[in-house]
C-alpha cells in the first residue's frame, strides 16, 4: 500500500500531514480536504460567484472525510440539476455559469445519434450535446 493513498484513492493522514490536499471539482465548485496544525479542514469554494460555500474544521479525520464526501456529493448533485435544466430549456445557456454566450462546433452523425461540441465564451468550458433521432416525418414530393 502507498504511503500517500488508501485503496479507495483517498489521501492518507500521512500525505495530508505532508501538505498534500485532496480535491474534487464539480460545477465550478472546488472542495478541498487538507491538514493544518492539529485540525483537518474541509472547504468548498464557488469560482463563478467568487465566494466560499463552506469551511469546516475537525479534529478527527473520520469526521473530516464524512463532511468532504457530503460536500462533494452536493456539488455533483447541483451539477446534475443544472444539466437537466440545460436540457429542459433546449441548451440555450451554459450549464456551468448560465451565460447565453455559446459557440457551437462540429456536428457528427452516427447511427441515429448526432453530437455537437459546444463552448461557453464567458467561462471557457466545453461540452458535447447529444441528440437522438426521435421520429421521421414523411413529406410528399419525393
Amino acid at each position: 500500500m502507498s504511503k500517500f493513498h488508501l485503496k479507495n484513492g483517498d489521501l492518507t493522514v500521512y500525505a495530508l500531514a505532508c501538505g498534500y490536499m485532496q480535491k474534487h471539482s464539480a460545477n465550478n465548485i472546488e472542495t478541498t480536504l487538507y491538514h493544518e496544525g492539529c485540525l483537518f479542514h474541509v472547504r468548498s469554494y464557488n469560482f463563478v460567484e467568487h465566494k466560499r460555500i463552506a469551511w469546516e474544521s475537525f479534529e478527527s479525520i473520520g469526521e473530516a472525510r464524512k463532511e468532504y464526501r457530503r460536500q462533494c456529493k452536493n456539488a455533483t448533485i447541483n451539477m446534475e440539476k443544472l444539466v437537466q435544466e440545460y436540457i429542459n430549456c433546449g441548451g440555450v445557456f451554459c450549464p456551468f455559469c448560465q451565460s447565453n454566450e455559446l459557440s457551437t462546433h462540429n456536428v457528427e452523425f452516427n447511427e441515429g445519434v448526432a453530437t455537437q461540441d459546444v463552448s461557453c465564451n464567458d467561462c471557457q468550458k466545453h461540452w458535447t450535446d447529444t441528440y437522438t433521432l426521435l421520429s421521421v416525418q414523411c413529406r410528399t414530393g419525393f
